[in-house]
C-alpha cells in the first residue's frame, strides 16, 4: 500500500491531526520519507483538518470524560495540534457546559468523600473537590460555580 493510500485508509477510520497522521506514517514507512507534500494534499482536499480534529476530540471529551477546559487544551498540545486549531475547538464548549461538568465531578468527588471520610470537616471536604476539579483541568471560576451550585443543592 502507497503512503497516499495508508493515509486515505486511516483517515476512513478516524479524525486524526497532522502531527499524529505523521507519526504513522513514519513508523509505517521508515523516517527517510518525506510526508510534507502528501499532508499538504491532504489539507488541500480537506480529508485531514486539525481544527476539524480538535473539535471532534472536544465533543468526546465533553460527553465521556469531564475534563475541563485547560487539561483539554493540554492534551489536544500534546498531539501536536496547533494553537489555533484548538482554540477553535475549544470555542464550541460552552460556558454553561464547562460548569455542568464541573458540577457532576464535584457531586460526585463530594458523595466519595463524604463515604469514605465522614469525619472530614465541610471546610476540607470543598477543598478536596476544588483540588480534584483544578486537577482535572476547570479553572477558578468554573470551580467555585461548581461548589457555589453543590451548596445550593443540599
Amino acid at each position: 500500500m502507497k503512503p497516499r493510500e495508508y493515509a486515505i485508509f486511516l483517515l476512513s477510520k478516524r479524525e486524526m491531526c497532522r502531527a499524529e497522521m505523521d507519526k504513522k506514517l513514519i513508523k509505517k514507512y521508515g523516517a527517510s520519507e518525506n510526508f510534507e507534500e502528501l499532508l499538504d494534499e491532504l489539507e488541500e482536499l480537506d480529508a485531514l483538518s486539525d481544527t476539524r480534529f480538535a473539535r471532534a476530540q472536544v465533543r468526546h471529551w465533553v460527553l465521556t470524560t469531564r475534563m475541563g477546559a485547560m487539561q483539554m487544551r493540554q492534551k489536544l498540545r500534546q498531539k501536536g495540534v496547533k494553537k489555533e486549531a484548538i482554540e477553535a475547538g475549544l470555542a464550541e464548549y460552552a460556558d454553561d457546559e464547562k460548569v455542568e461538568n464541573a458540577t457532576a465531578v464535584a457531586r460526585k468527588r463530594m458523595r466519595d468523600i463524604v463515604r469514605k471520610k465522614p469525619e472530614m470537616s465541610e471546610y476540607e471536604q470543598k477543598m478536596h473537590v476544588r483540588k480534584t476539579l483544578q486537577q482535572k483541568g476547570f479553572s477558578y471560576d468554573e470551580t467555585t460555580n461548581a461548589l457555589d451550585a453543590l451548596a445550593e443543592n443540599e
